[in-house]
């Protein structure tokens, strides 16, 4: 996208090739730092990390990142990372790229990708760039899926001897390969952590997700409830009517435990015909909540039933194992008493 404080597109008449020692020597730096990029989890530590080496290495006095996630489509672009003189300037800069970009078609086609003078940019860029004592800046592309996702913009207060803006296209290239890395491995992540069946988290992902919801309900200060449900009959369903039929009560019964839990819960199906729901509740709203469940399971005769067995974290114990256990042990008792 264009510099929120503006850059024209062209084609300035480069400088004189740096020195190929000179050179080579920045390269292999930047692809020795870049290996430390890579071990990042996050497309913000990303940035953060490769903002640091941009401005160490290639002594850039200050610039930052735009970005926009691929999965976000048409969502604001995030300005992270920074640094310099523009470190304490994020919220202007944020809101710059954003009005920008709402009103540019394609903002990320508007690139310099090379160094522009302060003789290069438009009269109110150039008035900011000289109170600020800025020589030259640019801007390079991050490209993710095929289409540019953001950008790396520069500023520097001193036109040094050699060009270095092929070392800039190298870090962004750099960034593109890792972010998009990031993006392929947080989708085979996701993947990995839902039922293929129902589109519910599996176990695996109800495991990932769990300690994040224990801390919001320490936070808010609800309990946490959890409840196991098995279907009742679903081999017979298999039995008589074939696996389809059974696929689709399971989707079913996916469905409306979903819609039961919200946005205060998490649902998940660990097992061949076994979910679990865990489920923040308010003091004093537990017999309700299991209630309200109880009577969702218990749909004789419009296709499908289950039986749920409940437990609380705190009172039937301190651990998943432990909670899991008391809820299953009700379950099965439930099913015992019944005629």
């Amino acid at each position: 996208m264009p510099d929120p404080v503006g850059e024209e597109d062209g084609h300035a008449t480069p400088a004189p090739a740096p020195e190929g020692g000179e050179e080579l020597r920045l390269v292999r730096t930047l692809l020795e730092r870049s290996r430390a990029w890579s071990t990042c989890r996050t497309h913000e530590e990303l940035l953060a990390r490769a903002a640091r080496d941009v401005a160490e290495v290639l002594q850039v006095d200050a610039g930052y990142f735009v970005y926009r996630p691929p999965a976000d489509g048409d969502g604001p672009f995030e300005v992270l990372a920074p640094w310099g003189r523009l470190a304490g300037r994020l919220p202007e800069l944020s809101e710059r790229a954003n009005r920008q970009a709402a009103t540019v078609a394609s903002p990320l086609r508007y690139l310099s990708e090379r160094w522009l003078t302060c003789s290069e940019v438009p009269p109110n860029v150039r008035r900011d760039w000289e109170a600020w004592g800025i020589a030259q800046g640019g801007s390079w592309p991050i490209v993710a899926e095929g289409r540019r996702v953001g950008a790396l913009v520069v500023r520097r207060r001193r036109v040094p001897a050699r060009d270095d803006a092929p070392l800039l296209s190298l870090c962004a290239l750099q960034l593109s390969l890792l972010l998009e890395l990031q993006e392929l491995r947080r989708q085979a992540e996701a993947q990995g952590e839902r039922d293929e069946l129902t589109g519910l988290l599996n176990r695996r992902g109800l495991a990932r997700r769990l300690p994040a919801l224990r801390e919001t309900a320490e936070r808010t200060r609800t309990s946490l409830l959890l409840s196991v449900v098995d279907v009742d009959g679903l081999k017979r369903v298999n039995d008589a009517s074939g696996h389809p039929e059974g696929d689709r009560l399971l989707r079913e019964i996916g469905r409306a435990l979903h819609r039961y839990a919200q946005d205060d819960g998490l649902v998940a199906r660990i097992g061949g015909d076994e979910f679990v729901v865990v489920r923040r509740v308010a003091a004093g709203e537990e017999p309700r909540t299991r209630a309200r469940l109880d009577r969702l399971l218990a749909r004789a005769g419009r296709g499908w039933r289950a039986t749920a067995g409940h437990a609380a974290f705190g009172p039937d114990g301190a651990d998943w194992d432990a909670v899991y256990a008391a809820a299953d042990a009700r379950l099965y008792a439930r099913r015992r008493r019944r005629p």
